[in-house]
Parts: structure tokens; C-alpha cells; sequence
């Protein structure tokens, strides 16, 4: 399936974030643009809504950041504890030096069982978790 074809299957719009369901089974994210910080409350409603739109099974995840979004250690620890749950595998866009030092951080110091990997498009994202995680 091409990319230029991908259709949105459902939505849900929260308070600070959008995620979709697509047709070629690939989940997308996005916090809004005010959003800087997202809060274990926050976390959980993202990972329940995951749950509804996969019909609670877990699915490869496409996030495009363009804010770096601080999480406490709290927060930090209940992603990685979690993450398996609802999601295969983890395709964040992102277009500055500063997010992807951060990323690998994280991935370094809380090491997620669920593969976390960065690019520069979508297209390079999506072809990630296509050919790996689904």
C-alpha cells in the first residue's frame, strides 16, 4: 500500500493530543502544539485510547513530535512499563538535534523493551514499523 493512499480508519481528539487509526493498521500521534508536558493521568488516557482504537492489540506507532514534551521519572517509568501493552514498536519524526538527543537518552537510561526509533520523514517512519512490526 503506497503511502499517498493511507486513509484515516477512526479518530479520537483529546484535550492535548490527536491520535488515528489508519488503514494500513499503523497508529498515528500527535500532542498539540501547546502541549509541553504530559502528566501519568495524561499517559494513561493515551494508552486506553490506543487499547479502543486497536480493539486491544497492540500495533506499531507513528509520533510526530515537534515540541520536546518533558515527562517527570514517574512518567517516564510508567511509559516503559506499558508501552508493550499497546504497541509494537515506536517511529517518532522529528527535525531537531535536540529531541533526538533526548530520545536516546531515554532510550539509553530506561531502556523500553518496545523498539523506539527516530527519522526525518514520515515516509522513512511508516517503512520502519511496515517492514519490522506488523
Amino acid at each position: 500500500m503506497s503511502l499517498n493512499t493511507i486513509e484515516i480508519v477512526d479518530t479520537v481528539v483529546l484535550d492535548f493530543a490527536i491520535i488515528h487509526l489508519r488503514n494500513d493498521g499503523v497508529l498515528f500521534f500527535r500532542a498539540n502544539e501547546n502541549v509541553l508536558t504530559l502528566n501519568k493521568n495524561e499517559l494513561q488516557v493515551i494508552f486506553e485510547t490506543i487499547i479502543k482504537l486497536t480493539k486491544n492489540k497492540p500495533t506499531p506507532l507513528y509520533v510526530d513530535l515537534y515540541n520536546h514534551i518533558k515527562l517527570t521519572d514517574e512518567e517516564k517509568n510508567y511509559l516503559v512499563n506499558n508501552l508493550s501493552l499497546a504497541i509494537t514498536a515506536c517511529a517518532i519524526k522529528e527535525d531537531n538535534i535536540m529531541l533526538r538527543f533526548v530520545v536516546h537518552t531515554f532510550n539509553y537510561l530506561y531502556r523500553p523493551q518496545t523498539p523506539i526509533k527516530m527519522f526525518k520523514t514520515e515516509d522513512d517512519a511508516v517503512l520502519w514499523l511496515k517492514n519490522n512490526y506488523m
